[in-house]
C-alpha cells in the first residue's frame, strides 16, 4: 500500500512464527492429522482447501510442523494427489474462462485486461507445466516437438474444463487471439504460433 509522506509502497506482509515446534495446546497427533487429510482428500478437496479446514476447524496452523511433511507430499505417499498440480489447474481454468468470454463477447476486442490477461495466463501456464514436468507431476513433452498430449491427460482436461481445453491441447483451435475460431492446417501454421504455445502449456 502506498505511503502518505513517502514514495515507497511498503513491504508489510505476514510472516510465519520463528518457533517451528508444535504448540502445547494442540492435542492432535501426527497420525490424527494425516487421517483428516486422507478423509478430506477423498471428498475431492484440494491441498489448499484441506489446509484451510485444518487451520480453521482443527487448530493446525502448519501441517508441516506437526507431521514433518507438507500436505501434497502426504497425499502423494498415499496415492491421493491430484492429477494436475493445483497452480496449473487454476491457470488453465482461468485461461479457458477468459477465452470463452472473448468468444461470447465478440465486441470486447478493445479490452486490454482480457487480451493481455490471456497472453500472460498462457505464459504462466507454460512455465507451470514445464516446472510440473520437471518434477514428474506431468508427462514430459515429446522430443519430436509439440504434439497431442497423452489420452489420459486429454480426457482429464476435458472432464475438468470441457472440450475447449482439450481442443487447445490437441491443436484444434486456431492460433488467432480474436473471437473467431476456425480450423487451421498444419502446413500453414507458423512454428512459434500461439497454438503451439497453448499446446505446450497444456
Amino acid at each position: 500500500m502506498g505511503r502518505m509522506h513517502a514514495p515507497g509502497k511498503g513491504l508489510s506482509q505476514s510472516a510465519l512464527p520463528y518457533r517451528r515446534s508444535v504448540p502445547t495446546w494442540l492435542k492432535l497427533t501426527s497420525d490424527d492429522v494425516k487421517e483428516q487429510i486422507y478423509k478430506l482428500a477423498k471428498k475431492g478437496l484440494t491441498p489448499s482447501q484441506i489446509g484451510v479446514i485444518l487451520r480453521d476447524s482443527h487448530g493446525v496452523a502448519q501441517v508441516r510442523f506437526v507431521t514433518g511433511n507438507k500436505i501434497l507430499r502426504i497425499l502423494k505417499s498415499k496415492g491421493l494427489a491430484p492429477d494436475l498440480p493445483e497452480d496449473l489447474y487454476h491457470l488453465i481454468k482461468k485461461a479457458v474462462a477468459v477465452r470463452k468470454h472473448l468468444e461470447r463477447n465478440r465486441k470486447d476486442t478493445d479490452s486490454p485486461p482480457c487480451t493481455s490477461l490471456l497472453v500472460s495466463l498462457v505464459t504462466d501456464t507454460q512455465s507451470a507445466s514445464s516446472s510440473a514436468a520437471s518434477c514428474q507431476d506431468l508427462p514430459a513433452p515429446s522430443p519430436l516437438g509439440p504434439g497431442p498430449q497423452p489420452p489420459k491427460l486429454q480426457s482429464r482436461l476435458s472432464a475438468l474444463f470441457g472440450q475447449t481445453a482439450s481442443a487447445y491441447c490437441s491443436g484444434q483451435v486456431s492460433s488467432s487471439w480474436g473471437p473467431v475460431v476456425y480450423q487451421e492446417s498444419s502446413e500453414t501454421q507458423p512454428p512459434h504460433s500461439e497454438t503451439s504455445t497453448l499446446r505446450n502449456a497444456c
